[in-house]
């Protein structure tokens, strides 16, 4: 199945490429499609600002049937630099219309550049982090009362919240420390220009950052939050435990309703996770049961011929492997011979001969000769 999905990306990888790139066409509404390259070269121009470079792209719009539920759509842009605008809507008026508002808000999307850019429309039909997505929303869903009991949950849940939000401690922090004046209001607001410079300067190094900085600033804000929920310890209330299992289980239906865009189908799949989920468990049994007995299997039963086949074919088989046993080392023969009324008839059918003496299958034989008589007789 991977190799299949893997030479079906490469078929389109490849078909995508090897395809003529199609010229963007000023003032155009490009009705995007799968595997096309949609190239736009700008023109040369004395008056950039005043030229009317934009350009809709619009996805059609189709029916989602069920077997799209873990598709991705994705738009992928690759442009030179980051001059250029980007305005969505639903129709291609409404992206004219944020144009002309200079109101930057997807099945259509309007680019204004003056650089070169590549615009593609890439599908992945299963996207497996969706679907691992909805697994493990379904599993959290179903047990949150166990974890919300569990103290290895309870300790990694702590120290993975204490990694996370150290910032917002810090930030807590420095506003406890700050004046609470409209003037410093405003010198921090005017700081974000400052910090996203600093940001944006750190990017530049952030290998050397992550390396050296960030493996200890895990390591001692998890210690830290191990302290913490060790010194607390796990919850022993159990409405708090009940708090605990309800978050979890909003999570985990948040979780499920965002892996896919077709929000009936997600819908409906979050309604049979909570009614099996309420449903009491008896109910489901007795449902069950009732299922197997109202639409249960019809078992056929032998013919007489059958039966007498199916009847010779396993006394071969039983009778070959009491042949066996009694040639192997396991079988004490002497004392098996001591139990046995005709010991030289057994040690014969061991060797190889009929099981049967000849008055027996002359008895059997009149058996049935007398029995197909009778019931000819009853049938008259």
């Amino acid at each position: 199945m991977t190799l299949f999905i893997l030479l079906t990306l490469t078929f389109y990888t490849a078909a995508a490429l090897n395809q003529n790139p199609e010229t963007v066409i000023a003032s155009k509404v490009n009705y995007v499609e799968l595997g096309k390259l949609y190239a736009y070269k700008p023109k040369r121009s004395f008056s950039p600002f005043f030229d009317d470079n934009l350009h809709s792209f619009c996805c059609r719009a189709e029916d989602i049937p069920i077997t799209r539920l873990f598709e991705t759509v994705e738009l992928c842009l690759n442009i030179e630099g980051d001059n250029y605008k980007q305005y969505d809507g639903t129709t291609p008026d409404e992206v004219r219309e944020h144009y002309y508002q200079q109101q930057p808000l997807f099945s259509c999307l309007g680019m204004a550049s003056h650089t070169r850019y590549t615009l593609e429309l890439r599908i992945l039909r299963i996207d497996f982090w969706h679907v691992i997505q909805l697994l493990v929303g379904y599993l959290v869903f179903q047990y949150a009362s166990n974890l919300s009991h569990n103290a290895i949950f309870y300790y990694v849940t702590g120290i993975v919240l204490g990694i996370c939000s150290s910032f917002m401690l810090i930030i807590w922090l420095i506003s406890k420390l700050v004046p609470r004046r409209p003037a410093m209001y405003g010198i921090l607001i005017g700081g974000w220009t400052i910090g996203l410079w600093m940001i944006q300067l750190l990017w530049v190094h952030m290998q050397v950052i992550i390396v050296t900085y960030v493996f200890w600033y895990i390591m001692i804000t998890g210690s830290i939050s191990f302290i913490v929920c060790y010194r607390w310890g796990p919850p022993t209330n159990q409405r708090s435990k009940n708090i605990i299992k309800w978050l979890l289980q909003l999570t985990s239906l948040s979780m499920i309703y965002f892996t896919s865009v077709y929000e009936e189908a997600s819908s409906a799949i979050i309604l049979v996770v909570v009614a099996s989920k309420c449903f009491p468990q008896s109910r489901w049994y007795k449902c069950r049961s009732y299922w197997l007995r109202k639409f249960r299997r019809k078992i056929r039963l032998l013919t007489i011929e059958e039966f007498g086949a199916q009847g010779v074919l396993e006394t071969t088989k039983a009778l070959e492997n009491l042949r066996k046993y009694a040639s192997s080392p396991d079988c004490k023969q002497w004392k098996m011979m001591t139990k046995l009324r005709d010991p030289r008839r057994f040690a014969a059918s061991v060797e190889g001969a009929s099981h049967l003496k000849h008055e027996e299958v002359l008895r059997v034989e009149s058996f049935k000769y007398f029995d197909s008589e009778n019931s000819d007789i009853n049938v008259d």
